[in-house]
């Protein structure tokens, strides 16, 4: 838990030391929230254990009977497609190792969750650095909040989303 406190101070503290040399402006404000989110993406696979426990406060491994549902009604089917026309997905099986054999649904379901933590720490931390930036760079905070949505978002509940397949299939224990 000292590691992602950590982590957090220190990617909170170089948003906003980082955010004092910014110019004012919609582009540097909208560039450096993308910068901000890609380095908190970097920062988590760095510290997302190798090893997982069952459940890391709120997130579990096993995904409720009702997500699937409501994942469905927010669009993270369209926005899995977005990712697939972009190769992002046939990058991201790649990485995990996944042939499509029933044998590695439990690693892949442990992938998932691995992102899910990532994502779930990177979209907390975007929201300690908004509230440190609201009073004096407001103009970043928009763009901060804008992207956590596509970038963190809907990949938690894609994440969950296919976990939930998985289950379906035996292959994540619950």
């Amino acid at each position: 838990m000292i590691k992602w406190g950590l982590a957090s101070g220190l990617t909170v503290a170089l948003a906003l030391w980082t955010s004092l040399l910014l110019p004012v402006g919609a582009a540097p404000a909208f560039s450096f929230a993308w910068l901000v989110h890609w380095l908190l993406m970097i920062v988590a696979v760095k510290m997302v254990p190798q090893v997982l426990p069952r459940t890391a406060g709120p997130l579990t491994l096993t995904v409720g009977p009702n997500e699937p549902r409501w994942s469905r009604r927010l669009g993270v089917l369209a926005f899995k497609r977005v990712l697939d026309l972009t190769g992002w997905n046939r990058m991201i099986q790649k990485a995990r190792g996944y042939s499509g054999k029933r044998g590695e649904l439990a690693r892949l379901a442990e992938e998932t969750w691995r992102s899910e933590l990532g994502h779930a720490w990177a979209l907390l931390t975007t929201f300690l650095i908004a509230i440190a930036l609201w009073s004096s760079r407001s103009d970043v905070v928009g763009g901060l909040l804008v992207l956590a949505v596509p970038l963190h978002v809907y990949p938690i509940l894609l994440q969950r989303l296919l976990r939930w397949r998985i289950q379906q299939l035996g292959g994540a224990t619950p």
